[in-house]
């Protein structure tokens, strides 16, 4: 494959088996879903996005829609009264940008030699999400078995970048494909046939009205060679089914390919759909498209995704497959808000679509945009200051007889700021776009002038499209609560106080003061090969002592924050050093080192905050291992290191766990390895104990607890 690192499906039917299907996401053929009496956004459509193009497959196994933003952004009347215009606004709608939608409804169709015409999907077609990402309809007939699917594919994270939150947005294009497999017993020869409506949908729908009376045809279409070329002045379109016959008129165009299947064989066929608002545009976005197969864009957008998603675990044991339901559901969520968003080609934020576009197609309802990129921001943290840029400039209606004309959308900017700050910890930003924080005191000072002379409370006179029902309205004070916490993390941001314990869980205890009083654990082993050893870790390499101090000591369980790795390592020393003082049969300086050493391999199993997850040497190798491997480049390093010392200093790592099922290698053979085990496993439990205790003030029996296997209660002292 034209790609490079590591590729996820060689082939289409590796995709097919090996790809995720969620059983909770998907839907019948239904005719339904296509009224054309029904706005956009109620018919029933799987939607996809790459952050520049939105596309909606329909469960008859059509390309519904795609659409792509124009970059011109203009204020529409917020509220007043209605004169009469072509378009009006409602009080929560402040801005749009006008849209380039392809009202395409695209199919394809088999023409067979025999004469029979096969429509590619029927009565018992499924559609539904692979990969989370990928629409795809599912059809079995008599003899045949096809599957068609649509996407628009992100950028490969190697080529250049021209996106400040590269390698989104994608390019403005789709692949629009069909895979076709022979399962009837003989070779079938005919033709695919690719249909399409030429109408585009370029600015005003009116919500539960007929959205084709909104459609329009092109002004101008062209062949150009294989390409069908459509243009209107606020849209144009450019199509091609690769390896395809051509011929009638551009205005009334017959495209195919003709195929021959022996039996068992399969044949993907791809057309591509170049959609931009502006016709100079076209032939760079193809240019992209061109640059790789579509099973090669299909492993650079899966790649992207699985990257950002990651993997969810839940921890409701008693239900799996609620469990499982709940996964599948929030990944659906941060999908479909993301889908909501659209970007230019340089990762500026242009709008925030409802889903399906609907409420005139590009037009930004300050109620949604606040959930939406707060959603999305757990897999594509980019979207946080591009959506605080926006709104920095169009948190407020162009005009309006009320100053609280919308708290919900004044204060959306410092919500998403401060979710955006406790999920990166990015303090760099805001202290480095003065523009931005000046921003956030500006509405800090807004709110202020609208706040109850008593109680903390803020006025709002509308909230979505309704004015609200008291003034001082529940839910607008819920969010203010928020933006004001998040102004004060703002602010600390930007004054240089950032303080990692306000934005992710982190040791109440000072780590520099931990980490001199560990250096002086060093200082007590006299053993020269074995201080020399500990030292080029822990008092030479800078490095590794910034990244032990701050790392976790583990995902959960026990010391699952910031510092808590030093904090852990310092407990397990003086529980050591008690038994050193308590058991003459103990080597000092072994146990010492071992317990000052043992759990450092953590610094690369572990990720550091605020992702605090497994890494790839974690998941392969394990924190035991890398530690070992780690020992051993610091006994190279010392000349004439003894063996049988190297050895024993690496059993008390490898066997601290204690036992084969807890994840050690080889159990403990030696008094140190055993004394450093025990010393480990007692502060493990003692800290998971403190941290199930903590804040409980009452002596109520809590319930069985997994890990320790009985009930547990908490005395008061």
């Amino acid at each position: 494959m034209h790609l490079r690192g590591n590729i996820g499906y060689h082939t289409w039917e590796e995709f097919w088996e090996k790809g995720y299907r969620s059983p909770y996401f998907k839907a019948e053929y239904d005719e339904t879903s296509e009224k054309t009496d029904w706005s956009l956004s109620e018919r029933q459509l799987f939607t996809q996005s790459n952050g520049r193009t939105l596309i909606g497959q329909d469960t008859m196994g059509r390309l519904h829609f795609a659409c792509t933003p124009h970059e011109r952004i203009y204020a529409v009347p917020s509220g007043g009264p209605d004169v009469g215009g072509q378009f009006k606004g409602h009080i929560g709608q402040y801005y749009q940008n006008d849209t380039a939608l392809f009202l395409g409804k695209m199919k394809y169709e088999l023409e067979m030699d025999n004469g029979l015409l096969l429509n590619m999907t029927n009565q018992k077609s499924e559609t539904q999400y692979v990969d989370y990402f990928l629409p795809v309809t599912f059809t079995e007939h008599s003899g045949l078995e096809t599957k068609v699917f649509s996407f628009a594919p992100v950028l490969e994270k190697e080529a250049q970048a021209i996106s400040s939150i590269h390698p989104l947005p994608g390019p403005a294009g789709v692949f629009f494909c069909a895979e076709v497999k022979n399962t009837s017993g003989c070779t079938l020869k005919g033709k695919l046939r690719l249909s399409f409506d030429r109408k585009f949908v370029n600015q005003f729908e009116h919500y539960g009205k007929r959205f084709e009376d909104y459609a329009v045809n092109p002004y101008r279409t062209q062949w150009e060679q294989k390409l069908l070329v459509m243009w209107h002045p606020e849209a144009c379109a450019a199509i091609q089914l690769l390896e395809a016959v051509t011929e009638g008129e551009a205005s009334n165009p017959f495209i195919y390919v003709p195929f021959e299947l022996k039996e068992g064989e399969s044949r993907l066929f791809a057309t591509i759909l170049a959609l931009t608002p502006e016709r100079k545009d076209i032939h760079a976005n193809l240019g992209i498209l061109y640059q790789h197969t579509p099973l090669e864009w299909l492993n650079v957008t899966s790649s992207f995704w699985k990257e950002r998603l990651g993997s969810m675990r839940t921890e409701i044991r008693e239900d799996k497959e609620a469990g499982e339901k709940y996964a599948d559901m929030h990944i659906r969520f941060v999908l479909d808000n993301f889908n909501c968003l659209s970007f230019d080609e340089y990762g500026n934020l242009l709008t925030n679509w409802q889903g399906a576009p609907s409420h005139s197609l590009s037009r930004l309802w300050g109620i949604d945009i606040e959930p939406d990129v707060v959603s999305v921001m757990y897999a594509v943290p980019e979207a946080g200051p591009k959506a605080m840029e926006y709104l920095a400039k169009r948190n407020v209606p162009r005009y309006s007889l009320y100053t609280d004309h919308s708290m919900f959308f004044y204060i959306a900017f410092l919500v998403i700021a401060g979710k955006y700050l406790e999920m990166t910890g990015d303090a760099d930003y805001f202290r480095n776009h003065r523009e931005i924080s000046d921003k956030a005191e500006e509405i800090y000072q807004g709110m202020l002038e609208h706040k109850h002379q008593e109680k903390a409370l803020f006025s709002s006179r509308y909230a979505s499209d309704l004015i609200v029902f008291k003034k001082y309205d529940y839910g607008a004070n819920v969010q203010c609560f928020y933006a004001l916490k998040a102004f004060r993390q703002i602010r600390k941001a930007q004054e240089g106080e950032y303080v990692p314990a306000d934005y992710m869980p982190t040791s109440e205890k000072n780590t520099d003061g931990m980490y001199q009083e560990l250096v002086k654990y060093i200082g007590k082993i006299s053993n020269s090969y074995l201080r020399q050893a500990v030292e080029y870790y822990f008092v030479k390499d800078e490095a590794f002592i910034e990244k032990f101090k701050l790392h976790s000591a583990a995902k959960s369980v026990h010391h699952g924050f910031s510092g808590g790795l030093l904090e852990h390592t310092l407990s397990v020393v003086k529980f050591c050093e008690y038994m050193i003082g308590a058991y003459p049969i103990l080597n000092a300086d072994l146990l010492y080192a071992a317990a000052i050493c043992h759990d450092m391999g953590k610094t690369k199993e572990l990720s550091p905050f605020p992702d605090n997850d497994y890494t790839d040497d974690g998941q392969l190798l394990g924190h035991i291992v890398i530690g070992v491997e780690m020992v051993s480049e610091a006994a190279g390093s010392i000349p004439e290191f003894p063996g049988k010392l190297a050895s024993e200093l690496k059993h008390c790592i490898v066997a601290h766990h204690g036992e084969l099922e807890y994840g050690s290698p080889k159990k403990p053979a030696l008094a140190e390895a055993f004394a450093l085990h025990f010393a480990d496993s007692a502060d493990a439990k003692m800290q998971s104990l403190a941290e199930i205790f903590k804040e409980k003030n009452s002596n109520d029996w809590l319930g069985y607890n997994r890990l320790f296997e009985t009930n547990l209660r908490k005395t008061i002292i």
